[in-house]
C-alpha cells in the first residue's frame, strides 16, 4: 500500500480573540513627543485558547491614545511599497491607526505622539 505523510498544520481553537506584546521593553523607553518611538510595539495574535495564531495576515489590529486629556495626535508613517514613499498618518481622538497582521503578528513601526504628557496609556484592540 503507499501512503503520504501531511505537512505540519496548525489547528487553533477559533479565530484569534487575544493579544500579547511579543517584548515589553518599548514600555520603559524613554519616548519624547514628536520623536518616533526607539522601540516598535509588536504584539501577536491568540486563540481563545491562548494559542498564537501564525498563520492569521488578515486581522487588523487598532491603537488609540486611551486617556488623552492633552489632546495629543498618535501617527505614523507606514511604508507604502506600491509608490516608494512614506505616507504620513495621524490619528486624532477615538480614532485608531489600523495594522494588518503578518503571520500573526502585527508591528506598529514609526509611532509617535506629538505632545509632552503624564501618565499615556495606548490601548490595542
Amino acid at each position: 500500500m503507499v501512503s503520504i505523510v501531511t505537512d505540519e498544520f496548525a489547528v487553533a481553537v477559533g479565530p484569534p480573540a487575544q493579544l500579547e506584546f511579543v517584548d515589553h521593553s518599548w514600555q520603559t523607553t524613554a519616548i519624547r513627543a514628536g520623536e518616533f518611538f526607539t522601540v516598535t510595539p509588536i504584539l501577536k495574535l491568540l486563540d481563545a485558547g491562548g494559542n498564537y495564531v501564525d498563520y492569521d495576515n488578515s486581522s487588523a489590529v487598532g491603537v488609540t491614545i486611551k486617556d488623552n486629556s492633552y489632546g495629543a495626535v498618535i501617527s505614523s508613517t507606514p511604508y507604502n511599497a506600491m509608490a516608494n514613499y512614506r505616507e504620513y498618518i495621524s490619528i486624532r481622538r477615538n480614532q485608531s491607526l489600523l495594522v494588518q497582521a503578518k503571520e500573526g503578528i502585527v508591528k506598529f513601526n514609526a509611532l509617535k505622539i506629538d505632545k509632552q504628557g503624564l501618565n499615556y496609556t495606548l490601548l490595542f484592540t
